[in-house]
C-alpha cells in the first residue's frame, strides 16, 4: 500500500499536477473544508495529546486556519496567467517537486498545517511524517 502511495505521488509530480494554480486552490480549499468540518474532533485530539487549556487549543487551531488562508490568498490565477504570457518574469519561482515534511512535537497541529499548506501553495507534492508525542 505504501509503495503504491509513493508511486502515485511520483506520477503526480512527473505530470506536474500540483503546478496548476486552480489545482492548488482546490487542494487548499479542500483542506480548509476538512479542517472546519472536523473542528471539534481536532480540538479534542489536541487536548488529549497536550493537556492545553481551551484558550490555548483555540489559539493553535485559529492560527493554523489563518496560515492556511494566507497561503490560499497568495495564489492568483490572473497573476499566474499574466506571468505565463510575459516574455520575462523576474518574480518566477519553481517548485521543488516532492517535499518530505516531518512534524514538530510542539504545537504539532499548527506545524503540520502551516508546512503542508505552504508546500501545496508552492506547487509541491507532499509526503508527511507525523511523530507521536
Amino acid at each position: 500500500m505504501a509503495d503504491d502511495s509513493f508511486a502515485r505521488i511520483e506520477i503526480a509530480n512527473l505530470e506536474g499536477r500540483a503546478q496548476s494554480t486552480r489545482f492548488r486552490q482546490k487542494l487548499l480549499h479542500s483542506l480548509h473544508a476538512a479542517l472546519r468540518s472536523s473542528e471539534t474532533i481536532i480540538k479534542d485530539a489536541i487536548r488529549a495529546d497536550t493537556g492545553h487549556t481551551d484558550s490555548e487549543i483555540a489559539l493553535e487551531y485559529t492560527l493554523a486556519i489563518s496560515e492556511l488562508r494566507t497561503h490560499y490568498e497568495s495564489l492568483s490565477l490572473e497573476e499566474d496567467l499574466k506571468n505565463q504570457r510575459a516574455l520575462e518574469n523576474l518574480k518566477a519561482t519553481t517548485n521543488v517537486g516532492i517535499v518530505y515534511i516531518t512534524s514538530s512535537n510542539r504545537n504539532q497541529f499548527f506545524s503540520v498545517i502551516s508546512s503542508v499548506s505552504s508546500a501545496l501553495a508552492a506547487g509541491n507534492c507532499v509526503v508527511l511524517k507525523v511523530f507521536e508525542s
